[in-house]
């Protein structure tokens, strides 16, 4: 995995979302990994006749993330999830995503019924638009997500140094040494509150 050029743009309009937009498979195998932590599944998947699958997706600045930590004192600069949420905008986030995707599976159905990213299929195409029952704007900007969850595709990199045998704070000044400038989410790792 590599880090495309103008990552950070394109993640931008992966959190807007302002217009619908339309990904190939390579465009969804190269862009959404850094977008996981911005979305989550809200919905089931609704299977349409002609094998595209309909989700609802919502901000990760939802209900779940405010309510799942609890504020807890400690010193430095570390801070809780709920501490940054409430220097953020509290509310929940109202943002939401309808994705409609289509894969051509090479056997059944039956052993893909988990959705998107739930096997390991790529779809051919996906289409994300607002949803109708989503606001207008996000209450907050994406570096309140990158700070409290990491990207799939920083994970990655991380995940992959840290099995060679590095320690965490080799991973880390690794990181911030070959991807700091490439994308800003690579900036947040390590410096949680900061």
């Amino acid at each position: 995995m590599q880090i495309p050029d103008n990552i950070d743009d394109i993640r931008q309009k992966l959190f807007d979302v302002k217009l619908p937009i339309l990904l190939n498979s390579q465009q969804i195998a190269d862009y959404w990994p850094h977008t996981t932590n911005v979305w989550m599944r809200h919905t089931k998947i609704f299977p349409a006749n002609d094998g595209t699958r309909v989700e609802e997706w919502e901000c990760r600045h939802k209900n779940r993330v405010t309510k799942k930590f609890e504020t807890r004192e400690t010193s430095g600069a570390w801070q809780s999830k709920r501490a940054l949420l409430r220097e953020s905008d509290s509310k929940s986030c109202p943002i939401r995503l309808r994705m409609s995707y289509f894969i051509r599976h090479a056997d059944n159905d039956e052993n893909h019924k988990g959705g998107i990213f739930r096997c390991n299929c790529l779809p051919e195409r996906m289409y994300l638009e607002r949803s109708a029952k989503s606001g207008e704007a996000h209450n907050h900007d994406m570096e309140v997500l990158d700070t409290f969850k990491r990207s799939d595709a920083m994970m990655y990199f991380v995940k992959n140094k840290a099995e060679e045998g590095y320690s965490f704070a080799a991973v880390t000044n690794w990181l911030h040494k070959n991807f700091d400038s490439m994308t800003s989410q690579a900036q947040r790792i390590g410096k949680q509150g900061s």
